[in-house]
């Protein structure tokens, strides 16, 4: 698969404008040539397309797992609106957002971003160290995750792939999760999270390019020097329909859903008969409550910040590419891309 670049996506063009109010979109159109730039084992199917979620710039993108699956020759739309649950801290939970340092390890390796610990992420790291023990490699889809803590140690090792046909580490993540025992060796650090956002995200698509806009496409594409299928001078049109994809990205609702966990304290009255005399013994009952709470988000750090769509490629004949675009939370970000099989 080869594809150009339409228009790059930089800082300057993401970020919101704190003086214009009134600009609330923003609109680019760029691709990538995921034939040079793949990243091998994420994504890598049987089908052309792409995968893509909504996250919040903080929070690790697992979009092999939790990303949406996207077809070529459609504009796709999805429509989000954000939740977020925050749980109390010690002593009422044993929430703990500390990150650890293999997750930190695996941090390390994205610039210029700070993420935040992941309970998921967490125990998929805990068990690429088990299976490395046990396979001497990790899966190869967790190609990300191979900056291996050797427990124990201050150790980091750059943990080898499995070949994606042994099944070595597919028995051992099975046997790991079934194993108290040996979660308790590899993974006791692996804390539940003091809060959880969650994007609620509504898709719906129809055909696109148009056909008023094929003759610019065709134009583009002729220009922009890339290789093209031999027989593109008499099936160019066939070429784009099957390679198009645009996706727009529109946020449903200025509220923000939080559902937070407070303590409420209430009097219990005990009577109780210690050493033959009676006594009053007022005790009290700590019950955690869930507090719903429904408001608008009023600021950027209301919101959590600007969001991320995240992307992966997915094509026969070449591996995914994963990229991130991150989307003002105030507006609408549109993403059209051709992508051109050669």
């Amino acid at each position: 698969m080869r594809v150009a670049t339409v228009c790059p996506i930089n800082k300057t063009t993401i970020e919101p404008d704190r003086k214009r109010h009134e600009w609330r979109s923003i609109i680019q159109e760029f691709a990538l040539n995921t034939s040079t730039h793949g990243i091998p084992g994420i994504a890598r199917s049987q089908n052309i397309g792409m995968i893509g979620m909504v996250h919040d710039n903080t929070q690790f993108p697992m979009i092999e797992f939790a990303g949406r699956a996207l077809v070529t020759g459609f504009k796709h739309r999805m429509t989000y609106a954000k939740k977020t649950i925050f749980y109390l801290r010690a002593p009422y939970t044993t929430c703990n957002d500390e990150i650890p340092p293999t997750m930190q390890a695996m941090f390390d390796s994205y610039p210029d971003v700070e993420y935040v610990y992941s309970e998921d992420l967490c125990y998929d790291l805990c068990t690429e160290v088990y299976t490395y023990y046990t396979c001497g490699c990790i899966d190869p889809k967790q190609w990300n995750a191979r900056s291996i803590l050797l427990p124990q140690t201050d150790t980091i090792i750059v943990a080898p792939l499995c070949n994606i046909s042994d099944t070595c580490h597919t028995q051992a993540a099975i046997v790991l999760m079934n194993s108290s025992t040996l979660l308790e060796k590899y993974c006791s650090y692996c804390s539940q999270q003091c809060s959880i956002t969650d994007f609620i995200v509504k898709s719906s698509m129809w055909k696109a390019p148009a056909d008023w806009l094929m003759n610019d496409i065709k134009t583009f594409v002729k220009n922009s020097g890339i290789l093209l299928p031999k027989d593109w001078s008499t099936n160019w049109h066939s070429h784009i329909h099957s390679n198009y994809l645009s996706i727009e990205l529109v946020h449903e609702s200025i509220l923000v859903e939080n559902y937070t966990q407070i303590p409420a304290m209430g009097p219990v009255t005990v009577l109780s008969d210690v050493g033959g005399q009676t006594g009053l013994w007022i005790a009290f009952e700590s019950v955690l409550s869930d507090v719903v709470r429904s408001q608008p988000a009023r600021s950027e750090s209301d919101r959590g910040g600007a969001l991320e769509l995240e992307l992966a490629f997915i094509n026969t004949n070449a591996n995914a590419l994963g990229i991130s675009i991150k989307i003002n939370p105030n507006g609408l970000a549109l993403l059209a891309l051709v992508l051109i099989n050669s």
